[in-house]
């Protein structure tokens, strides 16, 4: 049997927020008494604002049902590996064990909400991404070419980009959510390949 990495499903107790940490999808934190979980990467984004974090329990008296609305956007996910199926809030979705490539749209960069929950894979062009690797030094630079990855759930998508014509493997990650993308980062772990 084998396992595929779907990216985060579950909370992560986070403990008390730090201005200073990296916070990602998912991730719980406690602020002022109340506890928050994370919509979207995010660091030095305060707990509160709506487009990051999400309320889950407030502190003191009974909670503000307006607040406690945002908690809808939190997807209960399941994976029965076995069957290769996902089930999101109570929809299913059928993994197919080998997936095609996309070759067509390699010019494009749809929007998170474009994507149909599961995975898709599309080869892509890297200058239409909104990929900047200005900031890194060369060997991070080049390639034009890279293997696009999604997740995708409930308005949420993830994406991984491996390039796949540099001489160094070169992989970038980021999330998005209904028509915005976060941006992305440099997930390759290794000597010089920093920013400048």
């Amino acid at each position: 049997m084998t396992s595929k990495i779907i990216g985060r499903v579950i909370p992560n107790y986070a403990g008390a927020y730090n201005a200073q940490t990296a916070y990602h999808y998912l991730d719980v934190v406690v602020y002022q008494g109340s506890s928050y979980i994370c919509r979207a990467d995010s660091t030095g984004q305060t707990p509160g604002k709506a487009t990051v974090w999400a309320l889950l329990a407030k502190s003191g008296d009974a909670p503000d049902t307006k607040e406690y609305a945002l908690i809808k956007d939190v997807p209960k996910v399941s994976y029965d590996d076995e069957k290769h199926v996902l089930t999101v809030n109570d929809k299913t979705v059928d993994l197919e064990t080998k997936q095609k490539i996309d070759k067509d749209n390699k010019d494009t960069e749809p929007k998170p909400s474009d994507y149909s929950e599961g995975f898709s894979y599309e080869l892509k062009n890297v200058t239409a991404l909104s990929l900047d690797r200005s900031a890194y030094d060369q060997t991070a630079q080049e390639g034009s070419e890279g293997l696009l990855t999604t997740s995708a759930i409930d308005g949420f998508a993830r994406q991984r980009l491996e390039v796949l014509d540099s001489a160094r493997p070169l992989t970038f990650e980021r999330n998005g959510h209904d028509d915005k993308w976060n941006d992305w980062e440099l997930t390759t772990r290794w000597g010089e390949v920093t920013e400048q």
